[in-house]
């Protein structure tokens, strides 16, 4: 299955390093934030190729990160309680929780970072609501969540 034809992707400024053999960008999907991708360019041959992420998690193909992205996020008790703390007012909660926690919360589309500032996102809301229904959590952010840099 390919992805939406309305779905767009661009880089995010992100830069890896593979040593010798590569580097790379990387970039996200606009309309789904749990969808990452990284393009990678091998020094040797002079070739590339695209690796999609979803929720942090490396896929094979794009399929696979399609079939991914149809199941909600499955989110960690320590990223619950953080969640629990977020607002929609830029918040810098760096030193309140381990990095991985945060990373995996703006991987799974619940959180959005800038600057070390955190903001819930709908997908944030819609985790806390759901965990205690015992029902599967749907993750879906909104295009109209934003953050202000201060």
């Amino acid at each position: 299955m390919a992805f939406p034809s309305d779905w767009t992707v661009r880089r995010d400024g992100s830069h890896y390093n593979g040593g010798k053999e590569w580097f790379g960008e990387g970039g996200r999907c606009d309309q789904e934030r749990r969808l990452r991708y990284i393009d990678r360019y091998y020094r040797a041959t002079r070739t590339g190729e695209r690796q999609w992420i979803v929720d942090g998690v490396a896929c094979a193909s794009a399929d696979e990160a399609w079939d991914r992205l149809q199941a909600p996020p499955v989110f960690t008790p320590e990223e619950l309680i953080a969640l629990a703390v977020m607002t929609d007012e830029p918040t810098d909660l760096r030193d309140a929780y381990p990095y991985e926690v945060l990373k995996g919360l703006t991987n799974k589309g619940a959180a959005i970072a800038n600057r070390g500032r955190y903001v819930i996102t709908d997908a944030g809301r819609a985790a806390i609501s759901d965990k205690g229904e015992g029902e599967k959590q749907t993750a879906r952010p909104s295009a109209q969540t934003r953050i202000n840099p201060r």
